[in-house]
C-alpha cells in the first residue's frame, strides 16, 4: 500500500510545533535523516529545530521540495554592515558596526549574537604603527606617525649612514643671510660670518636624513676661530635646527637641536653647549673652554635615548669629556640638517669661524 506523503499546510496559519515518534515512511523526504524529534511548521514550511536558512539543518517546502543545509567552518562568509548586532551565519562572518566608525567584528561561532569571547570578537585593529603587533591582521592608515610610534623600525630603516664634507662647494648647503652675513667657500673650508654691519647673521643647513637623532648617531666638527672681533656675537653648529637673526638665537618651543655654540661677549670667546627638544626642556652648559684667534677645535658629539655626551679637543690636545646632558634630549624627535649659524646679535663687529670639515654617522 502506498502512502500520500506530499505536505499538506493549507490550514496551518501560524507556527506551531508537533512531534512525529516515526520517521520510517518520512526519511526518504529528509535524506535519511531520523525525524524522531520536534519538528516546526512555519507558514507552508516542514522545519528542522535547527534550520536557519544558509546556516544547518532542513526544510520541506509546501511545494514538496527539500532543502538541506550544513555549514563547513571558513567556506564562505556573510559580511553584515549595520549598527545593531547581527546574528551570524557562518564561522567567521564579518561586521562592521556602522555607528561606531564601522569598527570590524569576527563570528567566532555560527549564531553569534553578543559582542563577547567566543561569538562576536572585535578584529585587532591597530590606529598607530606602535600598536602592531606580531599576530595584527592590518595595518595603521597611511597617515599614521611612524616615526613617533615606532622608532625602533625608524632605527632600522634609518640605519648605517655616514655623511662628510670638507666643504668642498656651497651648493650642497641651504644657506641664509641677512645683512652682511656671508659663507665663503675656499681651499680651507668655509668661512661663515656675520659681518660689522649690525643686526647680521648668517646660517647654512646641511641635509641628512628625516632621523638625524635616531640610532645613536656620532656627529664631529672642525673648526677655527678665525677672527673673533669686538663686542659680542654667537656662533653654533650641531643637529637639528635652530632660530636665528642679526638680533642672536631664538628658543623657539617646537625646536629640537643639540650642538656647540662660540659664545662672545665683550670681544671673549668662550666654548659651550646647550640641547632642546620641542616641548620646551632645555638644558647648557657654559664656558667650557676660552676659545682664542687660531685656535683649531675638534667637536664631538654621542647622541642617545638616555642622554648626549660632548667632548671636544683644542689645538690637538688631551680629548675632554664636557658632560652628558639627559634635560632636553631631542632624542626620537623629526628633524632632518646639520646647521650651522653665526650672528652678531646686533654689534657692530663682525664674528668669523672657518668652517673646515664635518662628519655624522649611524
Amino acid at each position: 500500500m502506498t502512502k500520500d506523503l506530499t505536505p499538506k499546510f493549507s490550514l496551518i496559519s501560524a507556527e506551531e510545533e508537533i512531534f512525529i515518534p516515526e520517521a520510517s515512511d518520512l526519511s526518504q523526504l529528509v535524506g535519511g535523516q531520523s525525524l524522531n524529534q520536534p519538528v516546526v511548521v512555519n507558514q507552508g514550511h516542514l522545519q528542522s529545530p535547527d534550520f536557519v536558512s544558509g546556516f544547518s539543518g532542513w526544510q520541506i517546502k509546501a511545494d514538496g521540495t527539500a532543502e538541506f543545509q550544513t555549514v563547513i567552518a571558513g567556506a564562505y562568509v556573510q559580511i553584515f554592515v549595520q549598527t545593531g548586532i547581527p546574528t551570524s551565519l557562518h564561522i567567521n562572518d564579518i561586521w562592521y558596526d556602522s555607528d561606531d566608525g564601522n569598527k570590524p567584528y569576527r563570528a567566532a561561532i555560527a549564531g553569534a549574537d553578543q559582542i563577547t569571547a567566543g561569538e562576536w570578537e572585535l578584529i585587532s585593529n591597530p590606529t598607530e604603527w606602535a600598536d602592531v603587533g606580531d599576530g595584527a591582521t592590518t595595518k595603521p592608515a597611511n597617515s599614521a606617525d611612524v616615526t613617533v610610534n615606532n622608532p625602533q623600525l625608524v632605527n632600522w630603516l634609518t640605519s648605517n649612514i655616514r655623511i662628510d664634507t670638507i666643504f668642498e662647494t656651497a651648493g650642497r648647503f641651504c644657506t641664509t643671510a641677512g645683512g652682511t652675513g656671508s659663507a665663503v667657500f675656499g681651499n680651507n673650508g668655509a668661512m661663515l660670518q656675520p659681518g660689522a654691519t649690525a643686526t647680521s647673521y648668517a646660517r647654512m643647513l646641511l641635509y641628512t636624513t628625516n632621523y638625524v637623532f635616531y640610532n645613536e648617531p656620532i656627529f664631529s666638527c672642525v673648526l677655527s676661530l678665525f677672527n673673533k672681533g669686538t663686542l659680542d656675537g654667537r656662533f653654533a653648529v650641531g643637529l637639528g635646527d635652530i632660530t636665528v637673526d642679526g638680533s642672536g638665537f631664538t628658543e623657539v618651543d617646537s625646536s629640537n637641536f643639540c650642538g656647540f655654540y662660540l659664545k662672545k661677549a665683550g670681544g671673549a670667546v668662550t666654548l659651550a653647549i646647550f640641547q632642546q627638544k620641542d616641548d620646551d626642556t632645555y638644558d647648557f652648559e657654559n664656558d667650557v673652554s676660552v676659545v682664542n684667534n687660531g685656535d683649531i677645535l675638534e667637536l664631538f658629539m654621542k647622541i642617545k635615548s638616555t642622554g648626549i655626551t660632548y667632548y671636544y679637543r683644542r689645538n690637538g690636545g688631551a680629548l675632554t669629556t664636557i658632560d652628558t646632558l639627559t634635560t632636553g634630549n631631542p632624542h626620537g624627535k623629526v628633524e632632518s640638517a646639520i646647521y650651522f649659524a653665526n650672528t652678531n646679535m646686533g654689534d657692530a663687529s663682525n664674528f668669523q669661524v672657518q668652517l673646515k670639515s664635518v662628519s655624522y654617522e649611524k
